[in-house]
C-alpha cells in the first residue's frame, strides 16, 4: 500500500485554498493560454501537484482532476460551463439560461430541455459569456444582444 493509495479528503476550505493558490499563479498567463483549455491544463497540473505537496496534502488521482477542472474553469473564465463542454461532456447540443438564473440543456437527439441543479449567479454568467465570446471576437451588451 502506498500513499497514492490513500484517499484524503480535503474540506471545502482546503480545496479552496488549493484553487486559489494556484489560480493566482496562472494569472500572469497570456490570454490566448487562458482561452485554450487543453493548453491551460498543462500550465495548471504541475503548479497543481506542487501546490498540494507545499501546503502538505495528499489527494488521490480523482480529488486532483477534480481540482485541476476547477482551476481551469476559474482562470478560463467559463465557470459553471466548464463542466458542459467538452472533453467533459459530449452529449449535448444546447445550453440555455433563463433571466431567472435557472440552467437547461437540450441533450442530443432529446426533445426537450432538461433543467440542472446549477444556479449561477450573475457576475459568474457575465464571465462565462464574455470568456465564450472574447475568441470570435464578439461581445453581448444591451446594443448587442
Amino acid at each position: 500500500m502506498s500513499w497514492t493509495n490513500v484517499a484524503q479528503t480535503l474540506s471545502k476550505e482546503q480545496q479552496e485554498t488549493v484553487i486559489l493558490s494556484v489560480a493566482a499563479q496562472l494569472d500572469s498567463l497570456p490570454l490566448v493560454v487562458k482561452r485554450d483549455r487543453a493548453r491551460l491544463e498543462t500550465e495548471a497540473r504541475p503548479i497543481l501537484t506542487t501546490m498540494l505537496g507545499r501546503l502538505g496534502f495528499v489527494a488521490n488521482a480523482t480529488l486532483q482532476t477534480a481540482l485541476l477542472q476547477q482551476v481551469i474553469a476559474r482562470v478560463g473564465g467559463l465557470g459553471f460551463i466548464n463542466d458542459l463542454l467538452p472533453p467533459a461532456r459530449n452529449d449535448l447540443s444546447e445550453i440555455a439560461l433563463n433571466p431567472d438564473g435557472s440552467l437547461w440543456v437540450l441533450r442530443k437527439g432529446a426533445e426537450y430541455f432538461d433543467r440542472l441543479e446549477a444556479q449561477p449567479s450573475l457576475e459568474e454568467t457575465w464571465r462565462a459569456i464574455e470568456a465564450l465570446l472574447a475568441p470570435l471576437g464578439r461581445s453581448l451588451s444591451e446594443a448587442t444582444p
